[in-house]
């Protein structure tokens, strides 16, 4: 049986990143499609910023927080 390291810190935030937006977006009925056409990137690029949030943009930042209510991003 292989070996499973711990996430490391990074890990674990853009895995909470990853629930938190997902939970946001079912709350507001929007899907990925809808929030990558707001966001102004394609549903691929969407998915990319998904799983690396380092990736996001201030102006995307500023988009999810007024788009998704309850998404605080610090």
């Amino acid at each position: 049986m292989p070996r499973i390291r711990p996430l490391t810190e990074n890990e674990r935030k853009d895995r909470a990143f990853q629930e938190h937006l997902h939970g946001a977006m079912k709350a507001a009925r929007i899907t990925y499609g809808q929030l990558a056409q707001i966001l102004g990137i394609s549903v691929n690029t969407l998915y990319r910023k998904r799983d690396n949030p380092e990736t996001l943009t201030l102006r995307e930042v500023r988009i999810l927080e007024d788009t998704l209510p309850g998404i605080v991003i610090e």
